[in-house]
């Protein structure tokens, strides 16, 4: 989103941004009228992926340019500024189009207020207002699949280019990178509905919201990516927002707003049971809410970190779920893409003894996924051999539901998983805290307990979270080269800070 001469001007980022989180359009219509921009973090990987997208943009470019194709280039027109700027480079875009030229690459299409940079238009021969051809759009993106993000943006291109030519294009295509680079076609008009609605929705939205911005917004799953992440995150926590309570649901927060009760400190001093009742909110679960407020408000005011048992305490569940220490005993965590390689990947296997010993094993394709999770399996079985009573630890059920998944996509080790799953030899600590205590944080998160037990990482959060982001994005990408090798180091020690984590939990909740 930028402003220009008074004006602003949109593009296709804005409308995902909108699907994600209308604070961040608001947010970016602030920015883009001269109002402060996200903190910046520099991130060398990223210079890294843009300079592979340009690569793989320039190597489609070439083949166009071997196969024949006649190619004109929109060059930029830096004399000029905002909506100038705009119009000139969408003239001389409509005048190669004009021409019949087969490629126009880099061009612009420009209808106030929606403006977009399509990596290449394709001639095809389909009459329009332009002669007896017209043009489809091919973007070049470094995915292997396509995402709807990009498609979302060359809908928004297919668009703007039937507002110059007179007729919507058949496609769009996405020209993917990987191995086995490919260009996938979509028609436009399975997408056109879907985006018109969009496209409404957002325009409504900023021409009817006001300009000052309500702080504090209640969090969506699109702030574990966002820049501003880190503001709106601070604003809930000067507002002391009810979404602190560690579990509490959206259907409750919405319901004791509706009451006026918008605080933690609120909720927490609010007798129970409120009347009359609240709407969508049973009993059980509102107690429960309510005593972690509480919990959570007394641990601020005492400047401590709170905790209480649960009790009765539960066959099977709880601290009666927690087994007996064994030398055998193993701290398991896995690190993963749920998008790479098609199917995904389990790229790290990581587990510790009980000794802090710690052990990693890569893998960064699906041969090598199979073969790591062939060995941890092998592994693991002659220890269970060798250490009749030993158990593995993890935290929650993230590692047992990718071992059965890894068991059913290779048909490999059915057997032997089977066993150790009947076996009662993996033990989810996740939910031993969660049947057995009641803490005073905002989250049971394995990282919010660790000040419980006076556990300090090696490698710091924000570091290792980055270095996450960025390997996801090289592997699904194929990219291996130095650049990967030192974000698996930092991968590495994050690893090995949760196997070490998960032991010192186990053996903090065995006192």
């Amino acid at each position: 989103m930028h402003s220009a001469e008074g004006s602003l001007i949109f593009f296709a980022t804005d409308l995902s941004n909108f699907l994600g989180c209308a604070q961040l359009t608001l947010l970016s219509r602030r920015a883009a009228q001269g109002g402060p921009n996200p903190p910046y973090f520099d991130d060398p990987a990223l210079d890294v992926l843009r300079q592979r997208g340009l690569e793989h943009e320039q190597a489609y470019l070439q083949n166009l340019r071997v196969s024949g194709k006649t190619v004109s280039e929109i060059v930029d027109v830096s004399e000029y500024q905002g909506v100038e700027k705009w119009t000139r480079l969408h003239e001389q875009t409509v005048a190669a189009m004009k021409s019949g030229v087969d490629v126009v690459y880099q061009g612009t299409l420009f209808n106030a207020p929606w403006g977009g940079r399509p990596d290449f238009l394709l001639r095809v021969e389909t009459p329009s207002a332009l002669g007896a051809w017209s043009y489809e759009v091919v973007d070049t993106k470094l995915a292997r699949a396509a995402k709807a993000g990009a498609l979302l943006q060359v809908v928004l291109y297919a668009h703007l280019l039937e507002q110059v030519q007179g007729i919507a294009p058949e496609y769009v295509h996405l020209a993917l990178g990987g191995p086995e680079k490919r260009v996938d076609a979509f028609r436009v008009v399975d997408y056109a509905a879907y985006f018109r609605s969009v496209n409404r929705r957002f325009e409504t939205f900023v021409a009817s919201t006001p300009a000052e911005i309500q702080k504090a917004p209640d969090p969506v799953e699109h702030c574990a990516v966002c820049a501003w992440s880190s503001i709106c995150d601070q604003e809930r926590h000067d507002v002391d927002h009810l979404s602190l309570i560690a579990g509490i649901s959206t259907g409750q927060r919405r319901a004791l707003t509706e009451r006026v009760i918008n605080t933690l400190e609120a909720f927490a001093e609010t007798p129970l049971p409120i009347t009359p009742k609240l709407e969508g909110v049973t009993a059980a679960g509102l107690e429960r809410v309510h005593e972690q407020a509480l919990i959570q408000l007394q641990g601020r005011r005492e400047k401590a970190y709170k905790y209480e048992l649960l009790t009765p305490i539960v066959e099977r569940q709880g601290f009666a779920a927690l087994p007996s220490p064994d030398p055998g005993d193993l701290f398991f965590d896995l690190e993963g893409d749920p998008y790479a390689h098609t199917y995904g990947i389990e790229y790290l296997f990581g587990y510790a003894d009980a000794d802090g010993n710690y052990t990693a094993r890569w893998a960064l394709d699906p041969v090598g996924e199979k073969r790591v999770f062939e060995e941890f399996i092998d592994f693991v079985t002659a220890r269970w051999q060798q250490y009749p009573d030993l158990h593995i630890y993890h935290y929650n059920h993230y590692e047992t539901t990718a071992l059965k998944r890894l068991m059913g996509r290779y048909g490999t080790r059915e057997d032997e998983v089977d066993r150790l799953l009947r076996g009662g030899v993996f033990v989810d600590l996740y939910r031993v805290v969660k049947a057995g205590l009641r803490a005073s944080v905002e989250s049971y998160s394995i990282k919010k307990l660790e000040p419980f037990y006076n556990y300090q990482r090696d490698v710091d959060l924000v570091t290792a979270n980055r270095a996450l982001a960025n390997f996801t994005a090289f592997i699904e990408l194929g990219i291996q080269d130095e650049h990967i090798a030192a974000l698996q180091h930092e991968i590495q020690g994050y690893n090995c800070d949760d196997c070490i984590s998960t032991l010192r939990l186990r053996d903090w909740l065995q006192q």
